[in-house]
């Protein structure tokens, strides 16, 4: 009887000792939170920090504790106090980004809640991308994979204060031909436009009038510098012979490079025969003569353009067929046109930024 006592008497002893010490770290807990709130409202206030690396506690005066680098350790984060933060995506789509902009820019703000706001400096961990520091905002330095896309991010300010939020997003593609039909200008150097259209079956972009000058470019790309363009690019139909091509480094449309490729030989009467040209202020100059390379009718052509610094590379159909170094033209956007041609196609394209 008195060893079956003895045993309750312990087991009790056990639990009560448990009990004070739950009790104890709600208490402590609550008491934190108590600190920050009046820490957020009263900035000179001297509230206990934690050391993030020595794990050591100090008094110190909230506007001294700003330094206090990301809460690594988890067991010495704060939640319940601040409020979840708000992920932003730019550019952000409900279903499509195309060309370079699967590379975004993302950032987590702090949002406020139960009259606790956070204390800087902000740091934040993240995961579901291919980042590894602690800044919150991170500016084109992600890019997402195709398909789905889950991020986390756990916010945390000086005061260890910390709030998780998670989103998903989902990146497919959108021909970025028919976004340049859609959405780009269509612009003319001279007289009427080529009335381009798009093939959604074979998504194919095309001229259909024999015009002057007629293409497409992005005036919001007109800061881009270094990239790579690939595409593919053909006369058919009609009887014609003159140039087809691409401009890229297009500043506005006095302002770029561009590339073509016609049907004739030297005798020919266009104006702009095979070859990589510049145009400054609208004067347009030869850099390098591809005569007697020219386009074949129904026949598909490879290209590839790169720009990098002062570098200027051009490859047709898997041959280099232009070096050379200008800096006449140091950024902008890129598009296809026609001069004095129809039925000049357009697929596959595909930007790759550097």
């Amino acid at each position: 009887m008195i060893r079956k006592f003895t045993r309750s008497s312990e087991g009790n002893v056990v639990g009560y000792i448990l009990v004070i010490a739950m009790a104890l770290a709600i208490g402590y807990k609550f008491f934190l939170h108590l600190q920050l709130r009046a820490a957020s409202s009263v900035e000179d206030h001297t509230v206990a920090t934690v050391d993030s690396v020595s794990g050591s506690s100090s008094q110190e005066s909230v506007s001294q504790s700003v330094s206090r680098s990301y809460v690594m350790d988890e067991s010495k984060q704060i939640h319940g106090v601040l409020t979840s933060p708000i992920i932003k995506i730019s550019p952000e789509s409900d279903e499509y980004f195309y060309s370079y902009n699967d590379q975004v820019s993302i950032e987590a703000i702090p949002a406020s809640g139960d009259g606790y706001v956070a204390k800087k400096p902000i740091s934040c961990k993240w995961s579901g991308i291919n980042y590894s520091g602690t800044s919150c905002q991170i500016e084109s330095a992600v890019k997402l994979k195709v398909g789905d896309n889950h991020i986390e991010v756990t916010l945390c300010d000086s005061r260890r204060a910390c709030a998780k939020q998670e989103k998903n997003i989902y990146l497919g593609y959108r021909d970025p031909l028919l976004v340049i039909h859609d959405e780009w200008d269509n612009y003319v150097l001279k007289g009427d436009s080529g009335e381009w259209k798009y093939d959604d079956k074979e998504k194919i972009i095309y001229s259909t009038k024999n015009v002057d000058w007629s293409g497409y470019w992005n005036p919001k790309d007109a800061e881009l510098t270094d990239y790579e363009i690939n595409f593919n690019m053909r006369v058919y139909k009609d009887g014609d012979d003159d140039s087809i091509g691409f401009t890229f480094r297009m500043k506005d449309t006095k302002n770029f490079y561009f590339f073509t490729l016609d049907n004739r030989d030297l005798n020919g009467g266009t104006t702009y025969h095979s070859g990589l040209y510049k145009s400054v202020n609208g004067t347009k100059t030869r850099l390098v003569n591809l005569l007697p390379i020219k386009w074949e009718r129904n026949n598909w052509n490879a290209v590839k353009i790169k720009v990098k610094g002062n570098h200027i590379q051009v490859w047709l159909d898997g041959s280099l067929v232009a070096d050379v170094t200008d800096a006449s033209n140091p950024k902008g956007g890129y598009g296809p046109f026609s001069y004095s041609q129809a039925y000049a196609q357009y697929k596959d394209l595909k930007v790759t930024i550097q």
